[in-house]
This record gives C-alpha cells, sequence and structure tokens, in this order.
C-alpha cells in the first residue's frame, strides 16, 4: 500500500530533443520543480546521453533553469530543462573554462511551470 507522500506524487518523462529515442528516464514528486530537484541525478544522466557534461573527471554545474516551451516534443509542448556545466580539473591539468550546454525535455503542462526556474544545485 501506498504511504500518503507517495500518493501526492506526479510522474514526469524527460526526453532528449530530437535523438528519437523516446523517454529516457522517469522522475517524479509532488510538483515538476521538487521532481527535478529530488532527481536531478536522473535528468543528468539523461543529458548526458546527448553529449558530456563535463570530462573525465566530471562535472562542475553552472545553471540550471527550465521553462515551459510550447512547441517541442512534436508540438504538444513541455518544460525545456537548460543544463550548463564544465569539466572538472583533471590530475595533470586544469579544466577548460569553456561552458557545455545540454537540453532535456520533460512531457508537461504549462501549469506545471507556470514560470520560468532558475535551480540552485550546485
Amino acid at each position: 500500500m501506498k504511504t500518503k507522500s507517495e500518493r501526492l506524487n506526479n510522474e514526469y518523462r524527460v526526453h532528449i530533443p530530437g535523438a528519437g529515442l523516446g523517454v529516457t528516464a522517469t522522475i517524479d514528486g509532488p510538483s515538476l520543480k521538487e521532481a527535478i530537484t529530488r532527481n536531478f541525478q536522473a535528468v543528468a544522466q539523461v543529458a548526458s546521453l546527448s553529449g558530456p557534461l563535463g570530462n573525465a573527471a566530471g562535472y562542475v554545474l553552472d545553471d540550471v533553469r527550465a521553462q515551459y516551451t510550447p512547441g517541442i516534443l512534436g508540438g504538444r509542448g513541455g518544460v525545456e530543462i537548460t543544463i550548463l556545466s564544465h569539466g572538472m580539473d583533471l590530475a595533470h591539468r586544469l579544466a577548460s573554462i569553456n561552458q557545455i550546454c545540454s537540453t532535456v525535455w520533460v512531457y508537461a503542462d504549462p501549469s506545471d511551470m507556470p514560470h520560468p526556474v532558475v535551480f540552485d544545485l550546485r
């Protein structure tokens, strides 16, 4: 039997733009903002499928933003999460200062994210 908090969670499907891979992760939480925050590792894994977020040593988040975007996901609209990151210092050299921009889409309605959100996930 599910607990009260489990019954209050919503599920959201995460997708890579243009990859044709379909849904690559499902995240859940009481709101989409909370689902992204609680499950950011899963979101980052999906984003890394279209290219690395950093380098062999890992990555540092510079900025994570989300907003509802009409017209994505085959015209139905959804939430676009933009992740700006850069690689970490390697043992033999400093990391590049070049930022990497990754994007994932979430199947969601405008009411799931009525205003753009900047996440503090560092």
